[in-house]
């Protein structure tokens, strides 16, 4: 702001040069006699050119006049502009300028004197440059000197008075362009009578500056030293706004970022000094602000500041007063406040104030760092009233006195933090004397305490004295009150000069929450260990009431060794208080009694109390080198209560790394008692000593996982100490059989054996699942329980069991049976590695289990008769070598032993592998010899390598047949012997009870019953309510089937089955002899078609139920020579080969080269359990034979005509046999004939014979032949 005054102070210098250059030379114009004429006013240009050549500018003057009033002449020059020299630019211009002469003061002064100058409508312009200088614009002086060196006391002197009218100053700032403007003088003048001056005047401000400024005053001036000249002025400053001056008021780095300023100033003085002032300041909208980048506190928003501002100054003493002051900062009202501030000689001081908010006060010193760093950092807040501060640069602060309301503060250093502290402060003299009444009170100590602390009440006085170095603090009635307390604090802290520090304390405590005790302690004045140890002791429980004394030379606390010097007494009385006295070990609870300190100790008296459910009468604990750093705690009680309570005593205390596991896994019942002595070195824990027993009188456990397990009439003692649990023959009754228990520790563990006799009976009468049914009897055993504590709280529990079984009978297949007296080891056990169960099973040499459960999944390996099983990584293996397996055998037994209350779980779903091999497998009518079956889970189901002399392939079974898993049989070769099936026979239920999965099969080679039927190819899928064949084919290089349909399909009235087959073949006589028949028919283009259904599953086809269609073709062939009853029933229909001999004829001659025929076709119906043919014609040259007629293929009955036509020219061998006999020899050679045909290939009835006619009746194995007439010769 200096320099910007400075600046346009040089600027206005330049134009009042000017001014007085023009001034000057028109005073030489009045007194040049040429000029004293009337050609004045008629030769203004060659003025303005004489004036010109004398100011060193170009000068223009419109028009000139001099008049005379009274010998006073009067020179009035109007337009009068001023150019620079090098152009016309003008430098000001004037509109009117008027200069009066006084001739009587000039001729009696000897020298002129002006009596009056009037400047109207001057105009210039004043640039400040972006360095900061200013200057006329457009004009250039050089020598600035004499601009400076002006005598202004001659010439303000020689001026009696000076007018401005409408003076307009265009002001161009380019360094602050927010000050540019038009500066309008409107009316200004200034006069003087001998030393007396006075002024008055008004300046318009630029629109964004704000509105105008009114000034005046008056000076008896001293031009010799203007210091003594005395004055006084008054100026009104009407809206100016402070926004344009933010960079330049900036005071302790705080600026005025905007606001409006209307004031009225009154000020009196001598020379530079303010004798006095009053101000009336009305400042609205005003916002403060940091200029300093590092502090991030947020403005100040002054919403108005009204009020009055007096100040006196006399000698070095002054005073500040306030009147009426109305403040709204951050949008709260101040109540209508005075204050004073008087400075009194040097620095002595007196400030009062009706009322300060010290938030606000805060707040804008937040915005300097050149505030107190207390007052930023701790942020005072509340109310004050009636402050008065005295302060003295002899004697310091000697009086200071206020009344706080709601009083707040953050921590700084070592004082704490506060908020809703209200009371009254009076400190006089050395003597402060602090009156607290306070509610909702939070103290925020960090440095002392780990939170805050809260109050609802703090009332009483505290009073302080201090001379010098010395102090004595009294507390009078001095009340805290909240949930956790109730405490009256009484007595007297003095500190002398030396340093002693003498207590004389009374501390009335009620209703205090002991476990809360620390919040208001502060732990740094605690010993280490006795710290560490009281963080937890205290759980729970009142202090109903108590005193606490503390008396004496504070050094000597806790007056053990020097008890002359004073004392530390505590009685107080608790009530259900838990106390946690030693790690580990279960708290105290509900303990009511007496807790005295005296000394260095404490003792805790409990009359009564609990301790892990154990009532007592008289526990004492005792805490001795209370604040040493080396404090020991000792317990010593007996306690009587129950087997549950000693239980869960143990498991709550160190001990359960012994013996705790027992309480996790049982109830209890019973009565027991414990007997304990503990000592605890507070500053080494691990070193706790600790002694006692549990004993158990008629006592019962009972399993929680399995409450039918339950022991007994339990007796004994177990001791227990710093090594661990013992017990030796404690007696019990476990599955209504005596046990001896002895507890022993080994290692880390405490190891828990038992000894005693078990019937399996009693165990399946408690778990009727449990036992197997093919094993009975009962044994001794030996059980054996290591309990360790792997991690703190998390146990381990080993268990082994073994016996040798002797008296256990195991009704199982061999190799497994064991009878009643037989020896076979058995041990089980369950171990734990790394928090997972390890199961062990061992059945002598045959059985060999090993598994582990991680999560739900399982993983081992079960070995049979294969040696020791090994843990695989995941997944469970089996493993198997048996010299026999008979699957008929096991068949049965698991008939026997049929349980179907067994069911699938994670066990099995958990198998991945198996191998097994076995040198002889039998079973449903298969033997298969050096079988090694290798199993392995792949994706969603199994897959299984069969390698045998017999069969080699891969079956890959789903694991749920109701996926879109596939069936898979892949099988190199497949050898199967098939048991026959009569037709009468049925599908058991259990075989047809739902739908076959989707499924491929492909098989290399195919055996059934010696009979190569070559490569099986099937493919099938399932939908919801039917099974589909995709594709069905048998091909071999003796003939081809394939199946064109196959469906499967469940209704609402049952299953429904259809299946159509195609057969074809081009050498008859090798096919039948693939299937092991003797090749008595010898044929090429064979074909066969099928057209089947019956009511159930596939597998449940019987003769009954079947109906449908079947037909048959054979090309040219012939019957060979048939040995009788060599070609056996072929298709299940006739014999051949029998019917010639039942008619007792000879076809000798016939058949002895064998039959040729030409063709046979035919077929079947199927209905009823019958079979039923009436195109079966067999084609020959000797003869044609037709049959007709139904089969029964349930009796296995026949009921057909059989027609013999003789071909005329290849029956004429034949008359003579025709007419020797009854028959005849054609009749007898087509009967053959068709005997050999029908029964060696078709099995089926043939019927309608054309000229001889038989009637074939009776059993397939004994049929009778009957005959009629024969047919008339058409």
């Amino acid at each position: 702001m200096s320099v910007l005054l400075r600046g346009l102070h040089i600027a206005s210098k330049q134009i009042v040069y000017l001014l007085i250059i023009l001034i000057t030379v028109l005073i030489l114009l009045i007194a040049a006699g040429y000029w004293l004429t009337d050609a004045v006013d008629k030769r203004q240009d060659e003025i303005a050119v004489w004036v010109g050549d004398k100011v060193g500018y170009p000068v223009e003057i419109v028009k000139a006049g001099l008049s005379w009033v009274d010998l006073m002449p009067k020179l009035q020059v109007d337009g009068v502009t001023v150019f620079r020299q090098d152009d016309k630019t003008e430098l000001l211009s004037v509109q009117s300028l008027y200069v009066g002469l006084d001739m009587i003061a000039s001729l009696r002064r000897g020298e002129p004197v002006l009596n009056d100058l009037s400047l109207t409508g001057l105009n210039t312009t004043i640039v400040r440059d972006t360095a900061g200088k200013f200057q006329l614009q457009g004009l250039d002086l050089t020598d600035q000197s004499s601009a400076e060196d002006i005598d202004w006391s001659s010439w303000v002197n020689i001026l009696n008075r000076f007018q401005l009218t409408d003076v307009t100053i265009n002001y161009i700032d380019e360094l602050h362009t927010a000050l540019s403007g038009q500066y309008q003088v409107t009316q200004a003048e200034l006069s003087h009578h001998f030393k007396k001056w006075v002024t008055a005047g008004s300046i318009r401000l630029p629109a964004t500056l704000g509105a105008n400024v009114e000034f005046s005053g008056s000076s008896l001036l001293n031009w010799d030293d203007l210091s003594t000249s005395s004055w006084q002025a008054q100026a009104q400053i009407n809206e100016l706004m402070l926004a344009p001056f933010s960079q330049l008021a900036i005071w302790q780095d705080v600026a005025v970022k905007n606001g409006q300023l209307t004031a009225n100033i009154s000020a009196s003085g001598i020379g530079k000094k303010i004798d006095e002032a009053q101000t009336n300041i009305n400042l609205v909208q005003a916002t403060l602000v940091s200029k300093q980048e590092n502090l991030a506190h947020p403005p100040v928003d002054v919403e108005y500041f009204k009020g009055k501002i007096d100040w006196q100054q006399q000698a070095q003493s002054w005073h500040l007063a306030g009147h009426d002051i109305q403040i709204k900062m951050n949008g709260d009202a101040w109540p209508a406040t005075n204050f004073n501030i008087q400075k009194q000689n040097q620095n002595d001081w007196l400030i009062s104030s009706d009322y300060l908010r010290l938030s606000d006060l805060t707040a804008l010193a937040s915005l300097t760092a050149l505030s107190p760093e207390m007052i930023r950092v701790q942020q005072p807040a509340g109310d004050l009233d009636n402050l008065t501060l005295q302060y003295s640069a002899q004697q310091g602060l000697t009086q200071l006195a206020f009344n706080l309301r709601d009083g707040a503060a953050l921590p700084w250093q070592d004082y704490p933090g506060v908020t809703g502290l209200t009371g009254a402060i009076n400190w006089q003299e050395g003597m402060a004397k602090l009156k607290l009444d306070s509610h909702q009170v939070t103290f925020y100590p960090e440095t002392w305490l780990d939170s805050a602390v809260f109050f609802d009440s703090v009332t009483g006085e505290l009073d302080l004295q201090q001379q010098d170095k010395s102090w004595v603090l009294q507390s009078n009635a001095l009340h805290l009150w909240n949930d956790d307390l109730n405490i009256q604090l009484d007595g007297s802290v003095q500190h002398a000069s030396d340093s002693k520090v003498t207590n004389d304390l009374k501390i009335t405590l009620q209703d205090v929450v002991v476990n809360r005790w620390q919040a208001y302690v502060p732990q740094r004045i605690l010993s280490r260990s006795f710290k560490k140890w009281s963080k937890n002791a205290f759980v729970a429980g009142n202090i109903i009431d108590g005193i606490i004394e503390l008396q004496g030379d504070l050094a000597a606390f806790p007056y053990e060794d020097e008890p002359d010097k004073g004392h530390f007494k505590m009685n107080l009385q608790a009530e259900n208080v838990q106390l946690h006295y030693a790690p580990g070990w279960p708290d105290l609870f509900d303990v009511t009694g007496l807790v005295t300190g005296l000394a260095n100790d404490l003792t805790i008296q409990a009359k009564s109390g609990k301790i892990a459910g154990f009532k007592f009468a008289d526990v004492t604990t005792t805490i001795s080198k209370l604040v040493h750093d080396e404090p020991i705690l000792r317990v010593e009680g007996n306690l009587t209560g129950t087997t549950a309570d000693a239980l869960l005593f143990l498991q709550n205390s160190p001990l359960k790394q012994r013996f705790g596991k027992v309480a996790q896994l049982a109830d209890a019942k019973g009565n027991s008692n414990i007997q304990l002595n503990l000592m605890v070195p507070l500053a080494d824990e691990d070193k706790t000593q600790v002694a006692g027993n549990v004993s158990f009188v008629d006592s019962q456990l009972q399993s929680k996982s399995l409450p039918e397990l339950t022991m007994s009439q339990i007796n004994g003692k177990l001791n227990f100490t710093n090594n661990g649990v013992t017990a030796k023959n404690i007696k019990a009754v476990l599955l209504a059989a005596p046990v001896n228990i002895n507890v022993s520790p080994r290692d880390d563990a405490t190891i828990v054996s038992a000894s005693s006799q078990l019937s399996l009976q009693q165990v399946a009468n408690l778990w009727p699942n449990v036992v197997p049914k093919f094993v009975s009897g009962e044994t001794t055993y030996q059980a054996e329980v290591a309990i360790s504590e792997q991690a703190i709280g998390e146990f381990d529990v080993d268990t082994s069991i073994q016996s040798d079984l002797q008296g256990i009978k195991v009704d199982l297949p061999e190799p497994f049976f064991k009878n009643h007296e037989d020896m076979i080891n058995f041990r089980a056990s369950v171990k734990q590695k790394d928090n997972t169960p390890i199961y062990a099973v061992e059945y002598g040499k045959l059985i060999n289990v090993l598994l582990a459960q991680d999560t739900q999944q399982w993983r081992g390996e079960l070995s049979i008769g294969a040696g020791k099983a090994v843990l695989p990584a995941h997944g469970v293996k089996v493993r198997g070598q048996l010299s026999t397996l008979s699957l008929d055998t096991w068949n049965d037994w698991s008939k026997q032993y049929n349980d179907k209350t067994q069911s699938n779980n994670s066990f099995i779903a958990s198998m991945s592998d198996a191998v097994v091999k076995v040198d002889k497998l039998t079973g449903f009518n298969q033997e298969f010899t050096n079988v090694t079956l290798s199993a392995k889970k792949q994706g969603e189901g199994w897959r299984a390598d069969i390698d045998s002399a017999e069969s080699k392939g891969m079956i890959y079974w789903p694991d749920d047949f109701d996926s879109n898993t596939v069936l898979k049989l892949n099988f190199d070769k497949l050898t199967l012997t098939l048991p026959k099936l009569d037709d009468t026979q049925k599908v058991t239920d259990e075989q047809t009870k739902f739908l076959w999965p989707s499924m491929e099969l492909a098989v290399g080679s195919l055996v059934i019953n010696d009979m190569q039927l070559g490569e099986l190819e099937w493919r099938g899928h399932r939908e919801i309510d039917a099974w589909l064949l995709d594709n069905g084919s048998l091909k071999s290089k003796e003939f081809t089937a394939l199946m064109s349909v196959g469906e499967w399909r469940y209704t609402a009235s049952g299953d429904q089955s259809h299946f159509k087959v195609q057969a074809n073949s081009n050498n008859l006589a090798k096919l039948l002899a693939s299937f092991g028949y003797q090749q008595a028919i010898d044929a090429k283009d064979v074909s066969l078609s099928a057209d089947l259904s019956w009511p159930a599953s596939p597998l449940a086809v019987s003769t009954k139920i079947l109906t449908g269609s079947l037909k048959l073709g054979l090309g040219k062939g012939r019957l060979k020579d048939v040995e009788p009853g060599a070609a056996g029933r072929i298709f299940g229909l006739m014999s051949i080969a029998a019917l010639p001999r039942r008619l007792s004829l000879d076809f000798n001659d016939l058949f002895s080269k064998g039959f040729y025929f030409d063709s046979i076709k035919g077929s079947f119906k199927f209905e009823n359990g019958q079979a039923t043919t009436n195109d079966f014609v067999l084609k020959g040259t000797p003869a044609t034979i037709k049959m007709v007629g139904p089969v029964d293929l349930i009796h296995q009955q026949y009921d057909q005509v059989v027609t013999i036509t003789p071909n005329v020219s290849s029956t004429l061998p034949l008359a003579g046999a025709v007419a020797g006999g009854p028959l005849g020899l054609g009749v007898g050679t087509a009967i053959l004939l068709v005997d050999k045909l029908a029964g060696a290939l078709f099995d089926k009835n043939i019927v309608n014979l054309v000229s001889y006619t038989y009637y074939l009746t009776g059993p397939w194995d004994e049929p009778e032949l009957t005959t009629d007439k024969p047919l008339a010769t058409k």
